[in-house]
């Protein structure tokens, strides 16, 4: 009697014992790759563009041109993986986010790069530098792996960020522009010619906003290295806040474009 209990001991545990590795067979077939946790560096360049700004001088001087510059961001990135098609990705960056915006008074002819016309104007110049320290969190998604090793991100999400600095060297003149010339080039030109009285030098914004919120999207590519993965990607930052909170300078915004090189790490 013991003996045939013992054999149909030995026969049930055998039987399951088979059909668990069965299971965990058919789990490593049908579920997707363990969630990761990765962990980088960030920098690139950003073309920064500074919108409805600078010194009205007067309730009429409503028309404005901004001049993208060009800065740079470097920063950390971190990455949660929940599965094959999804992560929630964060970073937190230093930003340059220089800027220009030329100015004209009220009732004479803003000379844009589509103009072919002979205009000479009294512009004023302001000449922005600005930087701040900026915290993403986006939603990634792979929709499409494009080769061995190379996937395609796109991703969504928002931005804060609170102001290291910002200031403004401001320049008034009288400028005469030939035919076709943008409004930047000659702007800018006026700095350099001497024909122009300088008006500040230096002078910080006023009434810098605390914190700056954003929207952010992005497409780049991940090129996967064992455990390591680089990630050339593009981004736009579109501002839904003011630099200041000043009522002058009312609708004053930095949006950014960004190329960017992540170096990530599996932990």
């Amino acid at each position: 009697m013991k003996q045939l209990l013992l054999s149909a001991l030995l026969l049930c545990f055998g039987s399951t014992s088979m059909m668990v590795a069965q299971s965990d067979v058919g789990k490593e077939l049908t579920d997707p790759p363990k969630p990761a946790f990765v962990l980088g560096i960030t920098g690139g360049l950003l073309r920064s563009s500074h919108t409805g700004g600078g010194i009205t001088g007067g309730a009429d001087t409503i028309r404005t041109v901004a001049v993208g510059k060009v800065g740079f961001s470097v920063g950390l990135v971190a990455e949660q993986s929940f599965g094959q098609w999804l992560s929630l990705g964060g970073r937190l960056e230093y930003r340059s986010m220089p800027g220009a915006i030329y100015q004209a008074p009220p009732g004479v002819e803003v000379l844009l790069p589509e103009s072919g016309v002979m205009v000479i104007d009294t512009v004023t110049t302001s000449i922005l530098e600005y930087q701040n320290l900026s915290a993403e969190l986006t939603a990634v998604a792979r929709p499409l792996q494009l080769a061995s090793g190379v996937t395609l991100l796109c991703g969504a999400g928002a931005s804060i960020a609170t102001p290291l600095n910002g200031k403004r060297t401001r320049y008034r003149g009288h400028v005469s522009y030939p035919q076709s010339t943008p409004l930047e080039e000659a702007a800018a030109a006026q700095q350099e010619g001497g024909n122009h009285a300088m008006l500040s030098n230096e002078e910080p914004l006023p009434m810098l906003q605390d914190f700056r919120f954003g929207v952010v999207g992005t497409v780049g590519v991940r090129l996967e290295c064992g455990g390591t993965s680089i990630t050339p990607n593009i981004s736009y930052d579109h501002s839904l806040t003011n630099v200041t909170s000043s009522a002058e300078e009312d609708g004053w915004r930095v949006h950014s474009l960004a190329f960017r090189v992540d170096v990530r790490m599996e932990l």
